[in-house]
């Protein structure tokens, strides 16, 4: 539970990074609004990576269905906030929210893929010096 709230906060805190980073360097100032309105989809796409994920083991398919389902629901939610607070969608929007969305999933599971490494090698390092005691 404790690895799945930490990637949570690490998910939002990527993802809200992020995006205020690339509205500010795209206009230059910040509405509190907007703000508002990215920090909510933040918090709503790191939380379904944390429903979208539990602790059973699924097969390779399910995993890709669910990734693929995890990256439509963030579009969504992303296209329903533009559409909320401009009230207007343009192509060009679509085809740039999209690009940030695949690389930022990408940022994020390479990431946690490494922060895992880590634990994983701290973690036999443990196990080896366990062995060696008990074997000594």
């Amino acid at each position: 539970m404790k690895r799945y709230i930490t990637n949570l906060l690490i998910t939002f805190c990527i993802i809200f990074t992020a995006l205020v980073l690339i509205y500010c360097f795209t206009f230059g100032t910040m509405p509190i609004y907007i703000l508002q309105a990215i920090m909510f989809n933040s918090f709503f796409s790191s939380a379904l990576t944390f429903l979208l994920y539990p602790k059973q083991t699924y097969s390779h398919q399910r995993i890709l269905f669910q990734q693929i389902l995890y990256i439509v629901l963030v579009m969504c939610m992303i296209m329903t906030t533009i559409i909320i607070v401009s009230g207007q969608i343009s192509p060009l929007s679509f085809i740039v929210n999209f690009l940030v969305v695949m690389a930022l999933f990408f940022v994020i599971k390479y990431l946690l893929y490494k922060k895992d490494q880590a634990t994983a090698e701290e973690i036999n390092d443990l196990l080896q010096q366990r062995k060696k005691r008990t074997t000594s």
